[in-house]
């Protein structure tokens, strides 16, 4: 008989490593940010409290990751096995499962961002994983099938960092569990790594280091930091074996005393080769029996389902309360589907509907025999607790309380926009299988403004260029009138008020959507803080105000991967701590696990700025090209000018730059029509300047609020002359250029304002007064009667330098007109 000592893979000894980076949970800094802003203070005078962590979650929801079959690591035969035995276990104890086998990189991101929309602060979380893991430095990472580590610059895109898949699903979760039987050997050997903001390389190591964890989380690994798992002898690992033999013979112990039964029994079955480890900061127990949390429920003060309760803080989903679908056909022949409808949310009670149709079958009991394909069916049952309707027999008092649960994970294309969700699912009665179809309409607001990644949306999403303001307001304002207290409408109501560039009433609709309870909002009033003063002119580049930064780590404590990047971007951009400037990249590799690309975009920039201390052209590329995949403005922005500049070992390549550019240009971007303009105005495309075409292109990109845009356009009509613009065109230009904040292009538009005739300025402020509304001729004579106009729209007291003048104006004009802020 084989030794379970002749299984150990070859070690390498490594020493229990603890955690010196950022704790998984939220900072002691984001803490004190959030006291010295006075937010804390404000939320409490508004009786905004923590969501209940005592309360038993409603819903229990399970992610079951086994990697076996590695292109570039030793396969793992018992992978797929462990994860198939414990994801029988947890359905059998009533989690909805979710079975992954073989997963990539992206797949990842995508099992992520399903959490992301389908747990919240109603939800008990159980993730198991079976494969490869390591760690590099202090932090502890999954290794996905496809990982190479061929590169240093390869480990954010092939590989999952543990912290941040901690820090996502305790954001969202009342309670989480992660189980971790992967500690194996370092498949990668002693190649050189980037895993923290610094441009020193790290190698991969055997094992797992020490980690800390959110509030309400237990941590098991399958071995003792830095130690080695077993593969074992037969069909299953020792550690996964002998956890699913210990839980399912004690079904009322408590899951912390599952592990610790777990360890005594693999040390034993080992010879004392292997010991597990947990940590723990868990508020109360955690049973995997749900008829042990039922009896512990009923013995307990505390009430079981808080489905009636004020959440305040407790982030919930943004479902309409009480969705309930309706029959819309239903033929006497009982092989005819039975039809029902209602609008798309992330839950929807089917059960009332069905429920009629059903009982005048007399059928005792019932059963699905083929389940729904894009969602789930669950049944709210003693006490509330959610659980799976499988293929086991129900009786007709369970359908009355049957749920369907949409799959809104992931993005549906804005092509499919107006498209219902449409499922099927059998059912067997007495008298055979009756076929029921579920058809989800999108309500018009979620079509029109429903925004990425956001974790209380339903699956729709548009980018706030592609956001139709008026189409936009009218769908999301019936939607607050019939819903007011859904914090999707709100939030979503604010969105088209940003299109509709009326940023005090969109204050107001995200404030009320965070009143209810919605994640993004945090982030969306960060946003509007850290532009307070930009509204008329570009956001300088200045860090944002403290205010602003603890609104997105209120976000962060949501778990909303906008505001990860928003307070990422802002620690890493200016904060001189590298402490501070460790969170803050710690804070975008959050948002990159998830598939954000605002956050590569980010990090492109920081480390191809020279001026960063942490310079690294070919790291900064690498983030860039994968933001640019995945169809991001920003990112062909960026890629356009890394080919106009030959930025890192780029060579400069006009073509392909114009190509990025007007990519860019296309989506919305605001400033790649200036990148355009200034190609055309140097003659890079065609070998010689095209003015008129340069201009073209700066119009559109003043239109969107780049100074430069203005300024540029503004000399090149006053030095070099285009075909049917005019001096006072070159004025005009400067003018609103001159008013936006952006001190270097303004003084640069000054310089051309000066130059300017005097007559060519005030025609240009008289064509300003005339689109603001006033009626007078534009002949450069600024008399009384353009006086009076001027002071029509102005309460206060206009300069009268000519070109003081034209700027004040201008300055009006953007006020009225404002420009996208939120684009930038």
């Amino acid at each position: 008989m084989t030794s379970p000592l002749q299984k150990l893979c070859p070690a390498i000894l490594v020493g229990c490593l603890a955690a010196t980076g950022a704790s998984a949970q939220t900072s002691l800094e984001i803490e004190a940010m959030l006291q010295r802003s006075g937010l804390m203070q404000e939320l409490k005078a508004a009786n905004f409290q923590p969501p209940d962590l005592t309360v038993n979650a409603v819903k229990r929801y399970a992610i079951v990751i086994g990697n076996k079959d590695y292109e570039h690591a030793t396969p793992l035969n018992n992978a797929i096995n462990d994860a198939a035995l414990v994801a029988e276990f947890l359905r059998d104890q009533g989690y909805l499962t979710h079975e992954h086998y073989n997963v990539t990189k992206i797949q990842f991101e995508e099992i992520l961002r399903s959490a992301l929309f389908e747990v919240d602060k109603d939800t008990e979380v159980v993730f198991y994983f079976a494969g490869h893991g390591l760690q590099i430095g202090d932090k502890n990472y999954i290794v996905p099938v496809n990982a190479a580590l061929d590169s240093a610059y390869s480990a954010p895109f092939e590989t999952v960092s543990l912290q941040s898949l901690v820090s996502i699903i305790g954001a969202r979760a009342r309670s989480q569990v992660i189980i971790l039987d992967s500690c194996r050997d370092n498949p990668f050997g002693p190649t050189n790594v980037y895993t923290d903001i610094s441009n020193t390389p790290t190698q991969p190591r055997t094992g797992f280091s020490t980690q800390t964890a959110p509030v309400n989380t237990l941590l098991a690994f399958s071995t003792s930091p830095g130690g080695v798992a077993l593969d074992g002898n037969g069909k299953n690992s020792p550690y996964t074996e002998n956890f699913v033999a210990v839980a399912s013979s004690n079904p009322g112990m408590t899951i912390g005393g599952v592990l610790e039964e777990t360890r005594k029994e693999l040390y034993k079955q080992t010879y004392g080769v292997q010991v597990s480890w947990e940590s723990s900061t868990l508020i109360k127990p955690l049973y995997f029996d749900p008829k042990t949390v039922f009896d512990v429920a009923s013995r307990s003060p505390i009430p079981f389902s808080d489905n009636t309760s004020t959440r305040s803080l407790a982030l919930v989903a943004s479902s309409l309360p009480g969705a309930v679908a309706s029959v819309v056909t239903d033929e006497e022949s009982d092989e005819a589907p039975l039809s029902l409808t209602a609008r798309l949310e992330e839950e929807v009670s089917i059960g009332p509907a069905l429920t009629p149709k059903i009982a005048e079958e007399e059928t005792p009991s019932l059963k699905v025999v083929t389940p729904p394909r894009l969602g789930r069916l669950t049944l709210s049952k003693d006490g509330g607790l959610q659980q799976p309707v499988g293929y086991s027999e129900m009786s007709k008092e369970d359908l009355e309380n049957v749920i369907y649960i949409a799959n809104t994970a992931q993005q549906r294309a804005v092509e499919m926009e107006s498209t219902a969700l449409e499922d099927t699912f059998q059912l067997a009665t007495a008298s055979g299988t009756r076929n029921i179809s579920v058809s989800l309409e999108p309500h018009p607001c979620d079509v029109q403004a429903g925004d990425y990644l956001d974790p209380d949306g339903v699956g729709l999403a548009r980018y706030p260029n592609e956001i139709a303001p008026e189409e936009a307001m009218l769908a999301c304002g019936a939607a607050v009138a019939e819903h007011p207290e859904n914090g999707r409408f709100h939030y979503q109501l604010g969105r088209a008020l940003m299109a509709m560039r009326n940023f005090d009433a969109a204050e107001a609709s995200f404030t009320k959507a965070r009143d209810l309870g919605h994640a993004r909002a945090w982030y969306a009033l960060g946003d509007l803080a850290a532009n307070e003063a930009a509204t008329t002119g570009g956001r300088p580049n200045t860090q944002a105000p403290e205010r602003a930064m603890a609104l997105f780590a209120m976000g962060v404590k949501a778990g909303d991967p906008y505001a990860f990047y928003a307070l990422g971007r802002e620690l890493m951009r200016y904060e001189t701590d590298i402490r501070r400037q460790r969170e803050g990249f710690d804070l975008m590799m959050r948002a990159l696990e998830v598939g954000h690309t605002f956050a590569m975009n980010e990090l492109g920039y920081f480390y191809l700025n020279k001026e960063n201390a942490f310079y690294d052209a070919t790291r900064g590329l690498r983030y860039l090209e994968e933001s640019a995949a995945r169809k991001d403005i920003y990112g062909y922005n960026n890629l356009g000018l890394v080919y106009m500049r030959g930025l890192g070992d780029t060579p400069v390549d006009p073509a392909k730059a114009e190509e990025w550019f007007k990519k860019a240009s296309v989506g919305g971007h605001p400033n790649a029509p200036t990148n355009l303009g200034r190609m055309h105005a140097k003659g890079s495309i065609t070998g010689a300047p095209n003015y008129p075409e340069a201009v073209k292109w700066y119009d559109q990109g003043l239109e969107r609020g780049d100074a430069w845009a203005g300024a540029n356009a503004a000399y090149i009509i006053a030095t070099e002359g285009v075909k049917g613009l005019d001096l006072a065109d070159a004025a005009l230009r400067g003018g609103k250029a001159a008013a936006l904040r952006n001190k270097q292009a303004e003084d640069y538009a000054r310089q051309v304002l000066a130059a300017l005739p005097v007559k060519s300025v005030d025609q240009a402020t008289q064509r300003i007064l005339i689109a603001l509304g006033q009626e007078l001729e534009a002949d450069g004579a600024f008399g009384a009667g353009s006086e009076r106009a001027l002071e029509a729209v102005s309460p206060r007291r206009p300069p009268t330098d000519p070109v003081d003048r034209l700027i004040f104006t201008a300055g009006l004009f953007w006020e009225q007109s404002k420009f996208r802020v939120d684009l930038y």
